[in-house]
C-alpha cells in the first residue's frame, strides 16, 4: 500500500560524529533514465554519476535523458545544487504500447561539516542543534502496480521524509532535534530523490526542482556553528527596523518642536481670554 510517512532513523554518516581531519563539504549528482519496449525485450539506458565533489555546494543542473526507441517513451531525470539547496526530479512519458514503459530517476547529496563553538561554554558542554526540512514538491502517478508510479524523500542528517502517495502536493516541514557537544565536527548530509515510472499511455512525474531547503539553528543561543562550506543554515528571521537617517531625525525633532511651541501658544492665549488684565 501506498503512503506518506515521516519517521526518525538511525543514518551512519559517511564520517563519525567528531573527527580530527580538516572539516569537508561535498556535492554529488545521480541521474538515470530508462525506457524499454516488448516489457523489457530492449532498453535504452542513460546514468550519469558526477561522483562526490570536493568543496563544491554548487553543482550541475545535471540531466540523464532516454528515448529514441521506436513507439517506445522518454525518461528524465534531473539533479541540481545551488549553494547548499536541493533540487531534483523525475518524469517518464510511457510508449504508445502498454508494455513500452519508462522510468527515470535523480538524486542530489550534499555534505557539510559544522563546528560548534561559544565564547561562554567550556569544550565539551552539551548543546542542542534543531534540523527542519523544507520541501516542496509534487506527485503524479497511479494507486496500482500497473499505473505510472512517482516518489519523493528527504532526508536530513538523522531523520527522513518519504512520500509515494498516488498524486500529492506538498509543503513540508518535518523537523528534529539532536544533542552535539562544544567544540566538536559534526558531518551531516542532505539527501533528496526523486524517481517515477510510467507503462505505455501512461506519465508519472515526481517534481521537486523547486527546493529542498533545509535549516539549522542552535537552541539557546549561547553558542553557534561554523560551516566547513561557509554557508549559514540559520532560519531566516525579520530584519530590525531601519534606524532614522540624521535628516529624518532632524524633521522629527523640528516637527515635535513645532507641535511642541503650537500647544503652548494655545495654552497661553487660552489663559488670557480666561483671566484678562
Amino acid at each position: 500500500m501506498l503512503t506518506r510517512r515521516i519517521a526518525l532513523v538511525a543514518f551512519a554518516a559517511l564520517l563519525p560524529a567528531s573527527v580530527d581531519a580538516t572539516p569537508i563539504h561535498y556535492s554529488q549528482l545521480i541521474t538515470s533514465a530508462n525506457t524499454c519496449i516488448g516489457g523489457g525485450a530492449q532498453c535504452l539506458p542513460d546514468n550519469d554519476n558526477t561522483g562526490q565533489q570536493l568543496s563544491v555546494d554548487t553543482l550541475g543542473p545535471q540531466t540523464s535523458t532516454s528515448q529514441g526507441l521506436l513507439n517506445g517513451g522518454t525518461g528524465t531525470g534531473f539533479a541540481e545544487i545551488v549553494d547548499g539547496v536541493l533540487h531534483a526530479s523525475a518524469t517518464s512519458v510511457g510508449g504508445t504500447n502498454f508494455f513500452n514503459g519508462a522510468s527515470a530517476s535523480g538524486s542530489a547529496i550534499f555534505l557539510d561539516t559544522l563546528t560548534f563553538v561559544s565564547t561562554s561554554l567550556s569544550i565539551g558542554t552539551p548543546v542542542q542543534l534543531a534540523f527542519a526540512i523544507d520541501l516542496d514538491y509534487s506527485l503524479s502517478g497511479g494507486c496500482a502496480a500497473d499505473l505510472p508510479q512517482a516518489s519523493v524523500s528527504a532526508q536530513l542528517h538523522s531523520f527522513t521524509f518519504v512520500d509515494d502517495t498516488c498524486n500529492a502536493n506538498d509543503v513540508n516541514n518535518a523537523s528534529g532535534v539532536i544533542t552535539v557537544k562544544i567544540g566538536d565536527e559534526l558531518p551531516f548530509q542532505a539527501i533528496l530523490t526523486t524517481s517515477s515510472y510510467a507503462p505505455g499511455g501512461f506519465v508519472g512525474v515526481a517534481d521537486a526542482a523547486n527546493t529542498f531547503q533545509f535549516t539549522i539553528d542552535p537552541i539557546g543561543g549561547n553558542f553557534s556553528y561554523i560551516a566547513a562550506s561557509g554557508n549559514s543554515f540559520l532560519t531566516e528571521s525579520a530584519p530590525p527596523p531601519a534606524a532614522p537617517e540624521p535628516a529624518s531625525l532632524f524633521l522629527l525633532g523640528t516637527g515635535t518642536a513645532g507641535l511642541l511651541a503650537r500647544a503652548l501658544r494655545r495654552r497661553t492665549q487660552s489663559r488670557s481670554a480666561k483671566y484678562p488684565g
